[in-house]
Order: structure tokens, then sequence, then C-alpha cells
């Protein structure tokens, strides 16, 4: 069976022959980025801390989830960022689905994915949202595989670059 639950430092929500599944905080994570693994899947501190303290507007940290995505031998190579709730009650946002990219395509994003609706689901969410950077092809394409529909595009400012972010939302019907 594979599922997702919020657990304490070190609990496996989700454990494989070669994937592990893993609750972060803040200690797990500035951990991670210190010792551990030293800015493996180009998480660097500060940005690890603000991963798990970031929230959109009106939410509280109690309605954010961080998980590490781990190998077999323990090498971080992944990161799940999701918030419940967020716009509306039911739709929760995933705000960052980071793979290495050494990692990449070998169908775990679309098994991670597979995981969060599963999870959200059984959290009794109804749909979920994500923000893909209009200049990031590969990311549109992804989601839209995954069964995402467009809904808005907004105007954001990341650092010194204006960028168009495309909304995207899927309903999690049963």
């Amino acid at each position: 069976m594979i599922w997702l639950e919020r657990g304490k430092l070190y609990d496996k929500i989700y454990c494989s022959s070669n994937l592990k599944i893993v609750f972060l905080n803040t200690e797990r994570m500035i951990y991670i980025d210190r010792k551990e693994h030293n800015g493996a899947a180009g998480i660097q501190y500060p940005v690890a801390v603000r991963i798990l303290f970031d929230l959109p507007p009106g939410k509280e940290p109690k309605d954010k989830y961080v998980f590490g995505i781990y190998k077999e031998k323990g090498a971080l190579i992944g990161v799940i960022d999701i918030v419940k709730d967020y716009k509306v009650p039911g739709e929760w946002i995933i705000g960052l689905l980071m793979i290495d990219q050494k990692e990449r395509a070998k169908r775990l994003g679309r098994t991670l994915h597979d995981l969060i609706k599963t999870w959200v689901s059984q959290e009794h969410g109804v749909a979920l949202r994500i923000g893909v950077v209009e200049e990031n092809k590969g990311a549109y394409k992804f989601w839209e595989k995954m069964g995402y529909a467009e809904l808005d595009r907004v105007k954001k400012n990341y650092g010194n670059k204006d960028q168009t972010v495309i909304i995207m939302n899927l309903s999690l019907d049963k």
C-alpha cells in the first residue's frame, strides 16, 4: 500500500525497495542541508528553511506539509511542499515538487503525483492546484499530462524578474 501521512522527525511515510518519503520539520531540513547532503536536490540553506516556512496569505504552519524523497542509500533526491485548503477549502496547492535532475525521466514525478493525489483524497481534499512559470515548458507539459487544466495566468515578480505564472487545477473526483 502507498500512503503519505504527517509524522515526526525521521518517520517513514512511504517506503519501497528503493524509495523512502519522510515528513520534514525544521530540524531535519537544516540537518539535511548542512551535514547530510550539503545541497542535494538543489536545496541550499536558507532556501531549505524558506521551503518549510513560506506560506500563502491567510495560511498557518499547521496547513503546510513538506516531505523529503530519499533513495535507498539515504540520498535526498527531491522535496514536496503542499498547503491544504488554498485558495478554497478542499483545494490543496502543490507549492513545490522538486526532483534532482539526475532522477528525472524515470517516472518518479508521476509516481509522486499519484501518492499526493491519494493522500490528499484521504485527507478529504477535492482538488489540487499548481502554479507553473510560463517559461518552464517542460513543467507545463508534465502537469497537463497529469490531467491539470489551465485556470488563469497571473504576473508575479521573482527577485528582479517579472514572470507569468500559469495557474492549473485538477479535480480529484472519485
